[in-house]
């Protein structure tokens, strides 16, 4: 029988299948490639909804119940998109405050003036949503939460009726 040369260089095309690569040098990569472009939703969190009704009337800010999720980035380098819609009833109140929180710290306040002229009118419902585009540069779980107050110690309600939720979506930086 005839000895044969072979090319290895040029002999394989196609793919390699799975099993021949060894997950130690896939863990060894660090980076993604120049050509991937920033700006693509790498991922979207679970939508985090009030369950129950509560009532603000406090000048400190406290936390709407249930209006928390968690997202880790995948780099440094990434964003984090908040987007929450607030509904609430306002009780003869002339201001509230809402704030984006991350782990422990404000990272985006607004505040909301209203004056309920109307004579009888008690009550408005309103509408916030607001959205903040968050550099958390880190690859740790990160947690975030709508907090709430009032201007002038009287009420506003989050009612479950109003669907008041949070959602975080993490994009490539």
């Amino acid at each position: 029988m005839a000895l044969s040369k072979i090319d290895a260089a040029n002999f394989l095309t196609g793919t390699i299948p799975q099993g021949n690569v060894a997950n130690a040098s896939l863990g060894a990569v660090t980076a993604l490639p120049a050509a991937i472009p920033t700006g693509k939703v790498l991922q979207v969190s679970d939508l985090a909804q009030a369950s129950s009704a509560q009532t603000f009337s406090s000048t400190s800010y406290a936390d709407l119940t249930d209006v928390t999720v968690n997202i880790t980035p995948s780099s440094t380098s990434n964003k984090i998109l908040i987007l929450a819609n607030i509904g609430c009833d306002l009780h003869d109140s002339e201001g509230y405050g809402m704030q984006f929180v991350r782990g422990s710290s404000s990272i985006y306040a607004t505040k909301t003036l209203y004056t309920l002229y109307s004579e009888g009118v008690t009550q408005v419902y309103n509408v916030n949503l607001f959205n903040y585009y968050d550099s958390p540069n880190s690859t740790s779980q990160q947690t975030y939460k709508v907090q709430i107050r009032s201007y002038n110690n009287q009420s506003m309600n989050i009612s479950t009726s109003y669907n008041s939720n949070i959602q975080v979506m993490e994009i490539a930086g």
